[in-house]
């Protein structure tokens, strides 16, 4: 049974013939898949891996109707584990965004602006950190994906082949991404020059 037939049977079949079909797409794709994730993510702990290819196998069973062979069964399964691994740490982050201290924020502002533009005076820099806040959580719901990766880079350190890999980019064009997303956000950050100058 091709994978065609097998998805076809998934998608039509009996309880018997949804079983089997089930039964060989996963034989045949299973360790080329985990293989596949190991390589792409070798910072995921091998319970991590298997969870996400088992949580891909599933999504794909559940839309078998959908597939008309447009592309290999195989492309379809890694697009998906691909999709469900970016959106987990997508979420994460983003929780951990959620509560972010000041110093955090205003790391990333101040990675932003010249570093001759750090306001001295206390409260105004109490007030270039509150519009900080503001205007970064404006642009992480306009931009989230944007928002992430230059958390990831700024905060959290990550290096560019790990978030070009959550991504799905090549490294190259993550640079990229970053510093469109960069540029991006010192044009939202730009109101809060301001309190920097002591308007």
């Amino acid at each position: 049974m091709d994978d065609l037939a097998a998805m076809r049977a998934l998608a039509d079949g009996n309880a018997d013939a949804r079983k089997a079909a089930m039964a060989a797409i996963y034989q045949r794709h299973f360790d080329r898949l985990m293989r596949h994730v190991r390589l792409r993510n070798p910072k995921l702990p091998e319970e991590a891996v298997a969870d996400f290819v088992t949580q891909a196998f599933i999504k794909v069973f559940s839309r078998s109707g959908g597939y008309r062979g447009e592309c290999s069964l195989f492309t379809w399964l890694a697009r998906c584990v691909t999709n469900l691994i970016i959106d987990d740490h997508r979420h994460n982050s983003a929780l951990q965004m959620v509560s972010i201290d000041e110093s955090e924020e205003a790391a990333i502002a101040q990675s932003m602006l010249p570093a001759d533009e750090e306001p001295l005076d206390a409260a105004i820099r109490g007030e270039f950190i509150d519009c900080v806040r503001r205007h970064f959580r404006t642009f992480r719901h306009r931009h989230p994906q944007a928002a992430w990766a230059l958390w990831a880079r700024l905060v959290e350190q990550s290096d560019v082949q790990e978030i070009a890999d959550m991504l799905d980019k090549t490294p190259g064009a993550t640079r990229q991404y970053l510093c469109d997303s960069a540029r991006r956000l010192r044009q939202a950050l730009a109101v809060c020059r301001e309190y920097m100058l002591g308007e």
